[in-house]
């Protein structure tokens, strides 16, 4: 069965969830891409984190954050109506993300443990950095693009979400400086 144009648009804004939230907290990407296929692998056995476990707290919670990013920005763009997904999809909250990140650490043979809230915590600050305007105009360019070209170097990535980014600025600048007129 193949993918419908909103089916790919969610595989689309999960992939540019992960770059996006890569850019904004200084992590280089090397591409991103989007295979179409029928077979959907979410949340399964942590594979959205990187192979080794940094053992370093920072490094830790942004390794974490850019991994929830694509679930994130999925979930956000159906709840926006942009885009349909497989009932599998993680939801914003979902309790069994956070024993997957948990397996993850354990994996590594990582010493640092992190408690549910400190993943919670972390997981509201992704939310909360995807769903500010200018991020997600960001991210929604680089997604359409993604359906359209399907594999997009590190600078097109760049220049689309930040291009995005800076156009919302603006219109909010000259939002903010017209006077409200009297009715």
């Amino acid at each position: 069965m193949g993918y419908t144009c909103r089916a790919k648009l969610a595989t689309a804004f999960h992939e540019a969830g992960h770059a996006c939230v890569s850019l904004v907290l200084g992590r280089p990407i090397e591409a991103v891409s989007v295979m179409f296929h029928s077979q959907r692998v979410f949340f399964e056995h942590g594979q959205w984190l990187p192979a080794e476990c940094a053992c370093v707290p920072e490094q830790l919670d942004t390794d974490i954050m850019i991994g929830l990013a694509g679930a994130l920005a999925e979930a956000y763009a159906v709840g926006q109506g942009h885009a349909v997904t497989a009932e599998e999809s993680p939801s914003h909250g979902d309790v069994w993300v956070n024993e997957a990140i948990q397996q993850w650490l354990a994996r590594g043979e990582c010493d640092l443990h992190l408690d549910d809230d400190h993943i919670d915590w972390l997981r509201e600050r992704t939310w909360s950095a995807l769903t500010n305007r200018g991020c997600w105009d960001g991210v929604a360019a680089v997604a359409w693009a993604l359906v359209y070209r399907v594999r997009l170097a590190p600078a097109d990535v760049e220049r689309l979400f930040w291009s995005a980014v800076a156009a919302h600025q603006r219109s909010e600048a000259e939002r903010a400086s017209v006077p409200e007129h009297a009715a």
